[in-house]
């Protein structure tokens, strides 16, 4: 399942497997079809996720000095479930 999981990531990165990104908030917007599964289950597919954007380069680590914060939103969508990410980038200004 992880490595099925870090695939699908990869996969949704290729438009920005160029970035490389110092510092970074994180939101994620988990859209599922329905309330089935609670949302820490949902949310645990944050761990492929950032572990992805590592192994593509996006991000040099996943650890403290380099993601500030994220955010987890959760919305139902029958027709379309999806999980969107935002990565905003912070420079040194930001982080006062």
């Amino acid at each position: 399942m992880s490595r099925d999981a870090h695939m699908l990531c990869k996969l949704g990165m290729l438009k920005v497997r160029d970035w490389r990104i110092d510092k970074a908030k994180i939101v994620f917007r988990w859209i599922e079809p329905n309330r089935r599964r609670d949302k820490d289950n949902v949310a645990f597919a944050k761990k492929f996720i950032l572990d992805s954007l590592q192994e593509v380069g996006i991000i040099k680590n996943d650890g403290w000095d380099e993601i500030i914060s994220f955010r987890d939103e959760f919305y139902i969508d029958r027709r379309n479930p999806r999980v969107e990410v935002y990565i905003f980038a912070l420079d040194e200004k930001e982080m006062v």
